[in-house]
């Protein structure tokens, strides 16, 4: 029995690795109201010959702190070969481009494709 679990689970894992889609976990309020902390959103990764959309909404990891990442729309492109402007529709309450500058295309990892819409006043 253990001899067919094991190679099953390693398939498995190597989908779920390799497959362009992925949920993440909203964190924060910076993106309020389209989404809330602690929505979880479906996104198809980005590969380097995507055409990044504005308005779209992108994770990538946070220029400053690589290990953090986050999600925001996209505001501007090209602002400079392969940088990216990034801003929270929570304006007041994001920590986004206007604080740590364009963001470089090698940290966008990918785009939200799907969320369940917030309802109005909660």
């Amino acid at each position: 029995m253990i001899d067919f679990v094991i190679p099953v689970l390693l398939i498995l894992i190597l989908i779920i690795l390799l497959s362009p889609f992925h949920l993440y976990l909203v964190v924060g309020d910076s993106m309020l109201p389209t989404l809330k902390n602690g929505q979880i959103v479906l996104c198809k990764k980005v590969s380097r010959r995507d055409y990044l959309v504005n308005g779209q909404i992108y994770v990538y990891h946070e220029p400053t702190n690589s290990r953090a990442w986050v999600v925001k729309r996209l505001s501007y492109q090209y602002c400079a070969k392969g940088k990216y402007y990034f801003i929270g529709d929570n304006t007041f309450n994001s920590r986004d481009s206007r604080n740590y500058g364009l963001v470089d295309r090698k940290f966008i990892i990918a785009r939200v494709i799907y969320f369940k819409e917030t309802k109005k006043g909660g």
